[in-house]
């Protein structure tokens, strides 16, 4: 039996389709940019808690001390002026208590270990507090711009040694001093991190990261790491943020994330602090929104938390956790204006999540948000104005977004040029974006570059693409491997090899192919069985003329495939066919109408309009039995 080789060209439909952009490369810290080398900006106060306790406490002191002075006076006076006590005339010599060992035994009077310590105790709560509210008053000094004050309340309490005004006053000083006098500032950040301070701990993180051996701060990135850590545990934001990215730096994405998520709670924990404070008016807060602001790396957050954004998108799987990558998105976009959110939330708008309808507008608004930086965000939006996604349509303007994109190195805008120009039939412009690196791995791309040479005739080059697309798995690229080889380089192995594959993955016209070499024994041993399967295949698949290939199989004579004609079922399948509109089995089935066989009904005024159908639609054989009739 003659094959004949029926090949439709392929149509690629184009839809715009949004799928979260996730970085190839798994490692987040491809993510990162460079550390600064600015570490003046690291933060110049501290977290202040209890001010307005401490404030008056502070005014309590004072007039404590005032009452007590004159108290003082008073007994004084008392004394010297031999005041009646219970209506008896005392010397002064006599009112004055007797503190000699005797008299200490004589009265039973003991000393009490426990209320001195208590009184050291309450002594050092009383600095502690009178060092904080220096260090609370510089503070607001700071805020008034009063310089002056700040420097002197600021220098108090680092004095009296505490750990937030030591850091305060040691940054205030290194922001105007250069070279050895920086180090003993630098010793006094040492001072306060080794105290306790969360920032100073962050700010000697930054030291032996970035700065080298200024100060005796060697460059050690293990040391720069400890310090962070420590300084995260501590409570710093800046600690939660270098963390990170040192973890991001080793590889560490999940120890990464665990610091970032500490940074984002942070965050939240600050946004519910400055709706109190716009309530209530807490100077407290005031204070530590002053400390956020000015945070040596709240620059690295964008960044940072891009990355944690993309890490939670990659890992959501249910409604509740992509709601939470959505609320994400909409933080980092609002506070951080970050690109990279502005694109996640288009795909949310999209419908990505099921967690909203989609919205074309606002699909297109956050695109156009994220497109100056993203060229991937152009790419998308390009697919908008070409499928006409919540904009007017404007394929010119489309592919002016697509190259723009491509340019700044957009894969994905690339691979739309591909196909765009082939459909256009642009066979160079094809070629000049679908042969660039970025595009090497995609078997689709190879597939259509492939086609541009096929259209042009040069086979040979062809051959090399469509081998490639299907080594990558792309079915149309195996299919016409088998075509090239079959019918134009004659090579009937490598054709059987590549039909076998265009069949196994589902290719109708494949499956059909196939079917025909089991059928009559090429390169492989007659199975009618397994050739009908194979046609049934490619009938549900699609491909009509199969169809008309199972009837003819089933009306074949008995010594034709070994097999008992059935030819009632013969019509049957020509009548599907028929209806489905393939040319020979509406020729097949107008012949079994016109002359009433295989328990069709005899109709030749049906069967004659048919076989004409049929000649139209392109079956020769319907126009030679016309002419053979006269009709």
């Amino acid at each position: 039996m003659k094959r004949n080789y029926e090949f439709s060209a392929f149509v690629l439909a184009m839809a715009s389709v949004f799928v979260m952009a996730m970085p190839q490369d798994a490692s987040a810290q491809g993510y990162l940019k460079a550390l600064p080398k600015a570490a003046k900006n690291f933060t110049r106060v501290g977290v202040i808690s209890g001010y307005r306790a401490a404030k008056g406490y502070d005014n309590a002191v004072r007039n404590a001390r005032l009452n007590s002075n004159l108290n003082r006076q008073a007994r004084l006076s008392h004394i010297n002026n031999g005041v009646a006590v219970g209506g008896v005339k005392a010397n002064a010599v006599n009112v004055l208590p007797d503190t000699s060992k005797n008299k200490t035994k004589k009265t039973g009077v003991k000393r009490n270990p426990k209320a001195k310590q208590a009184k050291v105790e309450a002594q050092k709560k009383k600095d502690v507090l009178n060092r904080e509210s220096l260090y609370a008053r510089a503070i607001s000094a700071l805020l008034d711009d009063k310089n002056k004050e700040f420097v002197s309340l600021i220098r108090r309490s680092s004095d009296a040694q505490y750990a937030p005004a030591q850091y305060a006053y040691a940054m205030s000083n290194l922001e105007r001093c250069e070279g050895r006098e920086r180090d003993k500032w630098l010793e006094l950040v040492r001072r306060s991190a080794d105290a306790g301070y969360g920032q100073a701990c962050a700010y000697i993180s930054a030291l032996y990261d970035w700065y080298g051996s200024e100060g005796n701060f060697e460059n050690n990135k293990d040391s720069a790491y400890v310090w962070a850590r420590r300084a995260s545990d501590l409570g710093s934001k800046d600690g939660h943020l270098l963390t990170a990215s040192y973890a991001f730096e080793r590889g560490d994405t999940l120890q990464g994330v665990k610091y970032m998520e500490r940074a984002y709670a942070y965050e939240f924990r600050l946004d519910s602090l400055y709706t109190e404070y716009y309530g209530e008016r807490s100077l407290n807060y005031c204070l530590v929104y002053y400390e956020d602001t000015h945070s040596c790396a709240s620059w690295l957050a964008p960044d940072m938390y891009d990355n944690l954004l993309s890490w939670r998108v990659l890992n959501a799987k249910t409604e509740a956790e992509h709601q939470a990558c959505y609320d994400l998105a909409q933080y980092v976009s609002d506070e951080l204006f970050t690109s990279y959110s502005s694109l996640v939330l288009a795909n949310y708008c999209m419908g990505f999540g099921n967690l909203m309808p989609a919205t074309p507008e606002g699909v297109v608004m956050h695109l156009e948000e994220a497109s100056e930086e993203k060229p991937m965000a152009t790419a998308k939006l390009a697919d908008c104005y070409y499928a006409g996604y919540g904009v007017e349509r404007d394929s010119v303007y489309a592919l002016s977004l697509y190259r723009d994109a491509a340019e700044r190195g957009s894969a994905e805008a690339m691979y739309m040029l591909t196909f765009l120009y082939n459909d256009a039939e642009c066979y160079d412009s094809v070629r000049e974006w679908g042969m660039r690196p970025e595009l090497a791995d995609s078997a689709d791309i190879q597939y259509v570059v492939g086609c541009s040479y096929y259209n042009e005739e040069e086979y040979k080059k062809s051959i090399d693409y469509f081998v490639r697309a299907a080594e990558g798995g792309n079915i149309y690229g195996k299919w016409m491997a088998y075509v090239v080889y079959a019918t134009i380089l004659c090579d009937e192995d490598k054709a059987f090899e590549y039909v076998r594959q265009a069949a196994e993955a589902g290719y109708p016209d494949a499956m059909n192919d196939l079917a025909i070499c089991y059928l009559n024994a090429d390169h492989v041993d007659r199975d009618v069985a397994k050739a009908l399967q194979l046609f049934g295949q490619a009938k549900d698949a699609g491909y009509l003329p199969a169809y008309n290939n199972l009837g003819c199989v089933y009306y074949a004579k008995k010594s034709e495939y070994g097999m008992k004609p059935d030819r009632k079922r013969a019509a049957r399948y020509w009548y599907e066919g028929a209806e489905k509109g393939d040319p020979n089995s509406m020729f097949n089935y107008a012949e079994c109408q016109i002359k009433g066989k295989y328990g069709v009904a005899k109709n030749e005024a049906e069967g004659y309009g048919l076989m004409r159908k049929a000649a139209e639609a392109g079956s020769e054989n319907a126009v030679i039995f016309l002419n053979m009739e006269g009709k």
